[in-house]
């Protein structure tokens, strides 16, 4: 290597593997994820749509995984990722694509829009002492169909809430007896899905292309107040997207200052919004966007911590570092769809398990149980990596690095394709190391220097002139 220049090194948090330099994904089935185990329940011939998750009182991990046909959905315990099962299927009145799910407590809510289910509501207490699920009771008072149901869990007591598909709008229950919901509103006029924190609520309007944003404070007693309005249509077109998206579905960032929006549109983005300083006159100023799959639809976004979870048809789940709201940046994917419809591929995302496990459903393979590495579960927590991986010299077979933490660690090169070139380990202290190679030579050209160290993962540009 003596003789070798180094033409740039600057450090970044890279968060790379095999293949970091394909940035769309194509070519690759996953970044940065590791497919845990999988589901699929025997006889179903077109897989999930929604899915929700559930920890029972014991610790144990369940997936609650919808499907289209049969209808229903399967209560899965993922507690051992590798070898998930079914412990019982809830079937529903009929086959439908549309399926949502959400919990609280000890109780399950499941909607469809196609079949005359109304609210089914499952208890999922007896798991706890190793018997099945139970439908407790599906009334259909007021709605037989529904496209979807939301639960806010940070109100007491909780609050239920479900989208009509229609101009009927959204209804609002009080789970202060959670097998009993009590209709307090409706908020009438189209809604297609909804979100709900708090004293605020957000109204995805569907074919309007608008996103309604509504103040909820004493909804039981207080007509609800429209803060601002998200027009699709009003955005610049210098963005090169559809005059007309539909809104689809939103989820405010856990401060509550940014909102990123779907439209499930061919050709449409992902979107985040300023919340700061709204009203009627002052709707939330377009902040970024994001696509993972050029093409391919965004379908539902989930936030936690710093990442944004995006259902995204058949480009996978994505995942999306949300730190800077203007600069969302891809930092893990999966894409195991074998779906070629537009609307096919991963429909809904479940990531607030405590062990770490995230799951995914697809239309076509059904569950997916996945864990992300390290460096990205720490942003999920909101903590950034260190992002100072510092390549001080290379020469004659050296690797000079600085580092900000101690220990043992792992360093990798890569080639520009993703080929691994060398992998050795060392120990540091904090400062700069000299770490030699052990060997061959690196020929002029780009590669990929990454750092495996505790909980850390790190990655560096290393470009190498004659």
């Amino acid at each position: 290597m003596a003789g070798h220049r180094i033409v740039a090194s600057i450090g970044i948090l890279g968060l790379a593997i095999a293949g970091i330099l394909s940035p769309d994904g194509f070519g690759q089935t996953s970044k940065n994820m590791t497919t845990l185990g999988t589901y699929l329940r025997p006889g179903t011939t077109q897989a999930s749509a929604g899915v929700w998750g559930w920890t029972g009182a014991t610790g144990k991990e369940y997936a609650l995984l919808t499907s289209r046909k049969p209808g229903g959905i399967s209560i899965v315990d993922i507690s051992a990722p590798a070898t998930p099962k079914e412990i019982n299927f809830i079937p529903s009145t009929g086959n439908s694509i549309w399926h949502e799910v959400n919990g609280y407590h000890n109780y399950i809510y499941k909607v469809s829009q196609e079949n005359s289910d109304g609210l089914q509501i499952i208890d999922m207490s007896p798991l706890n002492q190793g018997k099945p699920a139970v439908l407790v009771k599906s009334p259909t008072t007021w709605f037989k169909t529904a496209h979807t149901v939301f639960v806010d869990t940070t109100v007491s007591p909780a609050r239920l809430y479900v989208a009509y598909e229609s101009t009927a709008g959204v209804m609002i229950f009080t789970l202060e007896d959670p097998e009993n919901p009590k209709l307090i509103r409706t908020i009438v006029g189209e809604a297609h899905d909804m979100y709900a924190r708090g004293d605020r609520l957000y109204i995805s309007n569907q074919f309007k292309a608008t996103l309604t944003i509504w103040n909820i404070a004493n909804v039981a007693t207080t007509t609800p107040l429209k803060l601002s309005v998200i027009d699709f249509n009003a955005i610049d077109p210098g963005l090169g997207e559809p005059a007309k998206g539909i809104s689809h579905n939103s989820w405010p960032s856990e401060d509550n200052k940014v909102l990123f929006t779907t439209e499930e549109t061919a050709g449409c983005t992902i979107k985040s919004w300023d919340l700061t300083n709204i009203s009627l006159s002052s709707p939330p100023k377009l902040l970024g966007k994001y696509i993972g799959v050029k093409g391919i639809i965004g379908h539902n976004v989930y936030i936690k911590g710093n990442l944004m979870f995006v259902g995204h048809y058949t480009a996978g789940i994505r995942v999306v570092d949300i730190s800077d709201p203007v600069n969302m940046k891809e930092v893990a994917f999966h894409r195991p769809s074998a779906s070629k419809e537009l609307f096919g591929g991963t429909w809904g995302v479940y990531p607030w398990f405590k062990s770490g496990s995230i799951i995914h459903g697809d239309d076509v393979a059904g569950l997916f149980i996945e864990k992300l590495d390290p460096a990205v579960t720490a942003l999920a927590n909101g903590k950034n990596a260190d992002p100072k991986l510092m390549i001080r010299a290379l020469d004659n077979g050296t690797i000079k690095l600085r580092l900000s933490q101690a220990g043992p660690y792992v360093m990798s090169i890569y080639s520009s394709t993703g080929k691994q070139l060398f992998s050795q380990p060392g120990r540091a202290t904090v400062g700069e190391e000299s770490l030699s190679l052990r060997n061959g030579r690196l020929s002029a050209g780009s590669y990929v220097v990454r750092l495996s160290q505790d909980n850390l993962l790190l990655s560096a540009p290393l470009v190498l002139g004659n």
